[in-house]
This record gives C-alpha cells, structure tokens and sequence, in this order.
C-alpha cells in the first residue's frame, strides 16, 4: 500500500489507512475518506474522497462494497482505498 498523506481546505491532514484500520475507526464514530486506488485525494481533477461515518446506521461493508461497484473500474482503479483524520 502506498503512503499517501493530504491535507485539506479547512486544514485536516489525513493519510491512507487498511481497510481494517478503516473499518475500526468507522464503528468507533470517525469519519472516514473513500476514494478510488488509481486516484490521488488532492488532486484537482478528481476532487476530494467521499466521507462516510456510521450516523448513517449503514454497515460498513456495504457501504464499501456500493462504492466500488458504482465508481471503482479499470481506469479509476478497482478497489477502494481509506483515509482517516491524523490526530495531533
């Protein structure tokens, strides 16, 4: 996994986490980005990750799963990665 860190607009760093780790902090009440493997979260062309947090009374994996097949392909890479809030 690559180690990617961003930061932004409002100044919260986040860095990409397992989908273990991310699963964690979703049902501990953290909200989490979602986004695309193939696609840099900062990148202007792409926009920012999707948030998800468990207020939706939504699982995990499903949610997980909806995103992957509605958004994740061969170009845009075909599985979700997971960014968490950096705390300091």
């Amino acid at each position: 996994m690559k180690s990617i860190t961003y930061t932004t607009n409002d100044g919260l760093t986040y860095t990409r986490v397992t989908k273990a780790r991310a699963r964690k902090l979703y049902n501990a009440g953290i909200e989490i980005g979602i986004h695309p493997c193939k696609l840099h979260p900062a990148s202007p062309w792409t926009g920012m990750p999707v948030t998800i947090s468990n207020k939706s009374d939504r699982a995990f994996d499903a949610i997980v799963n909806e995103f992957e097949y509605y958004t994740c392909c061969s170009d845009l890479g075909k599985y979700a990665s997971f960014y968490a809030p950096i705390t300091k």
